[in-house]
């Protein structure tokens, strides 16, 4: 029996639950009826665990092929010099349509985002106008061409 820790009290997750959440980790689209033939079980019993499971599986993501889109993908990191400006940094990726996300970390980073952009141009043109804002805290910004993205599963299979 393993235990997950929200919130509210600690869920159970019997070895049913954690094979059924081992294979939506697989491929969140497999239908019920793969699932129980695979494990050998019922597809009302998977339904029930899937049911159990709502609690513990908070999304499910698509990974999108952007030069299939004749788009580029960068991700970018920042050292600041002043930790205060980080907030003001992400709020400035947040309101822009060509960010997907911006976070703070930990780390050698203090900050990080990733873009998607249609050229090298539109690319330059974003960092002007984020080097005109903040290029007086921002100590160093490393840019970096995400060319191809792999399929990860964030739950030991």
């Amino acid at each position: 029996m393993h235990k997950v820790s929200g919130k509210s009290a600690a869920l159970k997750l019997d070895d049913l639950s954690l094979k059924v959440l081992r294979e939506v980790t697989k491929d969140a689209r497999v239908p019920v009826l793969d699932i129980a033939k695979k494990l050998d079980v019922s597809p009302q019993l998977v339904q029930y665990h899937l049911k159990k499971l709502k609690k513990v599986i908070l999304s499910n993501h698509i990974a999108i092929n952007y030069s299939a889109l004749n788009k580029q993908h960068y991700h970018l990191t920042f050292q600041v010099n002043d930790h205060k400006v980080i907030p003001k940094i992400v709020e400035f990726f947040k309101h822009s349509k060509k960010s997907i996300f911006a976070t703070k970390m930990i780390g050698a980073y203090d900050c990080s985002s990733e873009l998607i952009v249609e050229n090298n141009e539109e690319l330059r043109k974003f960092l002007d106008e984020l080097l005109e804002l903040f290029s007086d805290k921002i100590n160093v910004m490393d840019v970096l061409l995400i060319y191809k993205e792999y399929q990860m599963r964030l739950f030991p299979v």
